[in-house]
């Protein structure tokens, strides 16, 4: 069991380093730009949305997947209907 878990760790160890230097990189490019509003935070590279997430690092994980195999970029519920009868959709 002591295995698994240094293995699990160092894992993640790396999986967290390798996401802070893709950020650090795009981040001395000003490739990246992120901001939170009331769906979460919202982050964007090379002027295109690519991930939206309620936790910081989360969206960022979601932006490197999005940015490096494609993907959705965002975490959603069943959309809601406003009183005015437009949709919109709420993030976790």
């Amino acid at each position: 069991m002591t295995i698994a878990r240094a293995a699990a760790r160092d894992s993640a160890n790396a999986e967290d380093a390798a996401l802070w230097r893709w950020f650090a990189a795009l981040l001395d490019e000003r490739r990246i730009r992120w901001c939170h509003s009331g769906r979460g935070w919202l982050v964007s590279v090379d002027h295109r949305h690519v991930a939206t997430g309620t936790q910081f690092d989360q969206a960022m994980r979601m932006a490197k997947e999005n940015v490096d195999g494609g993907g959705s970029g965002r975490i959603e519920t069943p959309s809601k209907s406003t009183g005015s009868g437009r949709r919109i959709h709420l993030v976790k």
